[in-house]
């Protein structure tokens, strides 16, 4: 009796952080993994390492992409590696990665956009580099878009990219697609102050999860948006670098204590929590579809 193939999960930025705990569960439930990274090698094969040997005996394959979901050629290559080692089947598709982003020269924090800068401009509305902002037109002014457009490829343009690429090698039925975006984001939870230009990629990602979950509801493949919490992930680091001076917190552990205080548990998740939804999601939740899940210990409940 010839053995029934292992279904595939592709997970972006899932080496390291939520991505790594979300790969993990999906590994641990008999997934065959197709993982990307950006950057750092050593971290993407000392995981891919990790998984071979914790789960060794299960004949688990792994496939690291290295890139930036941003340039359509590493997209490319995410999808050559589903048709040439999976024989052309994919189960699930994650989109998680993330990057924050400063353009050159550029000092607004990443955190901040939209808020004022000790000026009585905000951080989009910007003045001609010839031009003396306190003396100037509307014809000196115009709006910058780079943050904007960043983040609108980052998540939802790239979401929507690589949904459709995954729908045509997913099976009837035996397909998930996942989106994971953050607190305050929609219209159910109150915007996160500083988080304005990722939130806005990331709200629209939510929104075009809805449509693919209602117009693939005929071929049994459900969408869903996965909004972690606090979790224990080097994410923090980045977060209290741009945020801790504002806040008046100097070390990360000040940062969780702070973090923890939003929180109903009063704990720290850890990655592989979100996994285990994300796994319930493409197995025993596949019902659930067009939702927006808050797995983050209560803090949309205020």
């Amino acid at each position: 009796m010839a053995s029934q193939k292992r279904p595939v999960a592709m997970v972006t930025g899932g080496t390291r952080g939520i991505g790594s705990g979300i790969a993990e569960m999906f590994a641990e439930d008999g997934y065959d993994l197709i993982l990307g990274f950006r950057e750092n090698v050593i971290a993407a094969e000392k995981f891919k390492k990790e998984l071979l040997e914790k789960y060794d005996g299960q004949n688990l394959k792994i496939e690291l992409i290295q890139g930036s979901v941003l340039d359509e050629k590493i997209i490319t290559k995410y999808f050559e590696a589903v048709d040439k080692k999976f024989g052309g089947n994919l189960n699930a598709m994650v989109h998680n990665a993330s990057q924050i982003y400063i353009p050159d020269g550029d000092n607004r924090n990443p955190y901040d956009i939209g808020q004022p800068q000790n000026s009585s401009y905000g951080n989009l509305l910007q003045i001609r580099s010839d031009k003396n902002k306190n003396d100037s037109s509307a014809a000196d002014e115009f709006v910058d878009f780079t943050l904007a457009e960043h983040y609108s490829k980052m998540y939802s343009k790239c979401l929507i990219e690589l949904a459709e690429r995954a729908l045509k090698r997913m099976k009837d039925d035996k397909g998930t697609i996942l989106f994971i975006s953050s607190p305050g984001c929609n219209m159910t939870q109150t915007p996160k102050p500083g988080y304005d230009m990722p939130g806005f990629g990331k709200s629209s990602g939510e929104f075009a999860i809805r449509y693919y979950a209602k117009n693939l509801q005929s071929r049994g493949i459900n969408a869903n948006t996965i909004i972690p919490g606090v979790v224990n992930t080097e994410a923090w680091n980045g977060y209290l670098t741009a945020m801790g001076p504002i806040l008046g917190l100097k070390t990360r552990e000040e940062m969780m204590d702070f973090m923890l205080k939003k929180t109903g548990q009063k704990r720290v998740l850890e990655p592989y929590e979100i996994g285990k939804v994300a796994t319930f999601l493409c197995r025993g939740g596949r019902c659930i579809t067009g939702m927006s899940i808050n797995a983050d210990g209560g803090i949309h409940l205020g």
